[in-house]
């Protein structure tokens, strides 16, 4: 490139990104007529190697007498060079010149006037109204893309001017004049603007056409994709938002009728790309999407009934696999799920109590249940949650090893904290009904029968029952 501005590494970055590409123009314009500028990305989503940045700008000042009749077009090739540190730019036009006594149009290509470039980037602010830019297209583009359009900036200015000493070639204003140039400059970066309209006032002059591009490129446009389905008929994809060359680029909404489903978020190059915002019946997804795929982590998933969850969801379904998610009567549970149903995990109740275990369908299968107060329960559970044997410990050291039936002791041994034990079977209120109860440091045990102890074991000693190892808990899960 034929360098003509050199600034500082960022410079041309931080003019784009604050939207101060243009300079002021508080002379040329009213109030009604704020200057605007667009910018549209085109760079692939692929890590550049360098780090370097290209830009192709299209930048328009309006008509003003003694300056340009009719305004002016120029192209602005940006380059973020990260091994020389530093922002180059190069400005061109296309000037047409008028003989008003043979009315014979010119057209002088070459390198813009460096002062056109400074007010371009908003490296000086000069407010006299002689060259400022007003609106603007920033196409940020991947290297292919810039040297595509800078080799036809070059290969323009050979073919027409022989090179930049060479005389002025006559050309028509109708083919060639500064609006077109910088249109096909723009379609060598992989943008495509609107065609000009020689008789609509509104796309004539340079600002204007600009203005109406951007208008286009902003507006929302609307496209129906249909595909054949498993059904008969056609599945139909509507994207209603910003389209560039055709595709869905920028911010808008795509509708799916096969699932109901709709996608608003960021597009590029016809997929999603972006954070996005996905709807289906009682659930929305907020979350990034890549090449239109959804990155699985990091997701937050909302319910209609108010439950939120926070973490891994499976890409195809978007059904939870792995993260915490918080129900509306204060429940939260942090673990694992399949199919959307917890699986494996802890779940932590507004009573302070916790349960760390497997899931079956759901419901409990196996686990550790807390309460505030010390108390554990290990257990295993029916096909309906319910808890079916397990071992309970009490914060005052008693615990019972046995099953159940309907919460209540069925049949175990109960172990007191001072070393007395219980083994047999229980009654509907947890008190002994047919079973041995050995007192601690006694050789003999007394006998239940039918919830009746006897005075003593009848002189016969009763063997001691021995505790069998309790259920170990494992990491669990809980489901609404």
């Amino acid at each position: 490139m034929s360098v003509l501005e050199v600034h500082p590494l960022g410079a041309l970055s931080k003019a784009i990104l604050t939207s101060s590409f243009v300079g002021s123009a508080s002379l040329l314009y009213s109030a009604a007529a704020v200057p605007d500028t667009f910018t549209v990305d085109l760079r692939r989503p692929v890590p550049s190697a360098s780090g370097d940045q290209y830009f192709v700008v299209i930048a328009a000042r309006p008509q003003k007498k003694d300056v340009s009749w009719f305004g002016h077009a120029f192209v602005f090739l940006g380059m973020e060079d990260q091994a020389q540190k530093r922002s180059v730019v190069d400005s061109y036009g296309l000037n047409l010149t008028v003989n008003t006594r043979t009315e014979k149009a010119k057209a002088v290509f070459g390198l813009a006037d460096g002062q056109v470039t400074s007010e371009a980037i908003s490296m000086t602010n000069d407010t006299s109204g002689a060259v400022n830019m007003t609106d603007s297209i920033v196409i940020k583009v991947d290297q292919s893309a810039f040297q595509s359009a800078e080799s036809y900036v070059k290969s323009f200015r050979l073919s027409r001017a022989g090179n930049e000493t060479a005389p002025p070639l006559t050309v028509t204003a109708i083919l060639h004049d500064c609006v077109m140039f910088a249109r096909e400059v723009a379609q060598h970066a992989g943008l495509t603007l609107p065609n000009r309209n020689y008789g609509t006032p509104s796309t004539f002059y340079p600002t204007d056409f600009l203005r109406s591009s951007i208008r286009s490129l902003r507006g929302d446009q609307t496209l129906t994709f249909m595909g054949s389905g498993e059904y008969t008929g056609q599945l139909v994809k509507e994207y209603t938002g910003q389209v560039v060359n055709g595709q869905a680029h920028g911010a808008g909404q795509l509708t799916d009728d096969t699932d109901g489903s709709t996608l608003t978020g960021t597009f590029r190059f016809g997929v999603a790309e972006g954070n996005g915002v996905w709807k289906r019946g009682n659930m929305t997804v907020n979350g990034t999407w890549f090449h239109g795929n959804i990155n699985p982590d990091n997701v937050t998933v909302s319910f209609k009934d108010g439950a939120i969850f926070t973490g891994t969801i499976d890409a195809n379904s978007f059904s939870m696999k792995k993260g915490k998610i918080k129900y509306p009567d204060g429940t939260t549970y942090d673990g694992t799920f399949s199919n959307g149903q917890t699986l494996n995990g802890t779940a932590v109740y507004p009573s302070k109590e916790t349960f760390s275990g497997d899931f079956s369908g759901g419901v409990p299968s196996r686990g550790t249940y807390r309460w505030p107060n010390g108390n554990t329960f290990c257990c295993n559970y029916d096909t309906k949650g319910k808890y079916v044997d397990g071992t309970y410990n009490y914060a005052n050291g008693d615990h019972y090893s046995g099953t159940f039936q309907d919460g209540h002791y069925l049949k175990g041994k109960y172990f007191f904290s001072d070393g007395s034990i219980y083994a047999g079977t229980f009654k509907a209120d947890d008190t002994p009904d047919t079973g041995t109860f050995h007192a601690a440091g006694q050789p003999y045990a007394t006998v239940y029968r039918d919830g009746q102890a006897s005075d003593s074991g009848g002189g016969v000693m009763v063997p001691v029952p021995t505790e069998s190892s309790p259920n170990q808990g494992v990491s669990g899960t809980i489901t609404n």
